[in-house]
């Protein structure tokens, strides 16, 4: 829907008619693809662009073993993102496992300051500095992604796995084309309160060993999944039979 309002407005076609000047697209996933095509040819008259799906280079982020096991929320304070998702979610989890926190980043400071989540263990941050954001990974042995948009490639949920953690998130967007296969991750229906609160009680109740040997599976998973030579050997194909044509 949100695409479909960009597309149609005046901005939209205008972007739309200068793309009918490109002789290529390039997408980070096949969603982001298929979801931007769909909307373009209701806009553009000219012939459609060819097409690559070319994946982003993943970082060199190093593995980390995590010292406790807690639920990590990065998304910042955005609706899209589902931030009142998981803290519905979290009051019902916490219920059940009172040793556990929920650490959520760039969060407004009414969250900040509530007395109602501290006392549910939920500890809310602006921005952090690296060193800081660094020390909070290692206290996160889950992260949650509960997006409700059709994200194309999210960086949160390739750092989760090269960071060697288990993931839960919403089924949307480009995350099942990212993970699937990776044995700790847990896909829910986006929006589905009931579905996360299985999924993080999974996690928390899973032994921390089980948790430390997944997360390290997931890792292997995602360093396998995708390899940055061959996305920039990709890129600069596309790039010399665009020229030779």
């Amino acid at each position: 829907p949100v695409g479909s309002t960009i597309l149609n407005s005046s901005i939209g076609r205008y972007f739309a008619k200068l793309l009918g000047y490109a002789d290529a697209l390039i997408f980070v996933s096949y969603v982001q693809r298929d979801l931007f095509m769909k909307h373009l040819k209701a806009v553009l008259d000219s012939p459609i662009p060819r097409s690559y799906v070319i994946y982003n280079p993943i970082p060199d982020t190093k593995y980390s073993k995590p010292i406790e096991v807690n639920a990590g929320y990065f998304g910042g304070f955005s609706p899209l993102k589902g931030y009142y998702i998981v803290l519905r979610a979290w009051v019902r989890v916490f219920s059940r496992h009172r040793d556990r926190t929920l650490f959520m980043t760039k969060i407004g400071e009414f969250i900040k300051k509530s007395t109602v989540l501290r006392k549910n263990n939920v500890f809310a941050y602006g921005r952090l500095e690296p060193n800081e954001l660094e020390q909070l990974w290692s206290r996160v042995g889950v992260v949650v992604v509960p997006s409700i948009w059709q994200e194309p490639a999210p960086y949160v949920v390739v750092e989760t796995l090269l960071r060697g953690r288990l993931l839960v998130a919403s089924r949307v967007g480009g995350i099942p084309e990212i993970t699937a296969g990776a044995p700790g991750v847990r896909l829910i229906p986006p929006n589905n309160i009931d579905s996360l609160v299985d999924a993080l009680d999974w996690v928390l109740s899973m032994d921390p060993r089980d948790t430390v040997e997944l997360g390290l599976k997931n890792r292997e998973y995602i360093l396998r999944r995708f390899d940055n030579e061959r996305s920039v050997g990709e890129l600069i194909k596309v790039f010399e039979r665009e020229l030779h044509r």
